[in-house]
């Protein structure tokens, strides 16, 4: 659901949601570890990921999420024993 700079500057009330959103976004679970959610952001060029359990939407993780107190939590855990994003998202 990415709407890029190329795109702002459209008027809002005669742009289609369609024509500004990423149609087939990733997502991922929120058991996913909190560093998978950042890889996967850093490597695909975008900031925002939504959370998507059964199917349905239910939370968005976000690159400054990191810079949250969750975050600092679980970078002094290893990897194995660092929390999911639903964990981080409270």
């Amino acid at each position: 659901m990415r709407v890029s700079r190329a795109r702002r500057g459209r008027d809002p009330k005669t742009t289609r949601l369609a024509d500004v959103m990423t149609a087939q976004p990733q997502t991922i679970a929120p058991e996913k570890p909190f560093g998978h959610a950042l890889l996967m952001m850093y490597e695909s060029g975008f900031r925002h990921v939504p959370v998507v359990e059964d199917g349905k939407p239910v939370a968005w993780f976000r690159a400054r999420d990191a810079l949250g107190p969750g975050a600092a939590a679980s970078s002094s855990r290893s990897c194995s024993a660092a929390p999911g994003i639903g964990e981080i998202l409270g």
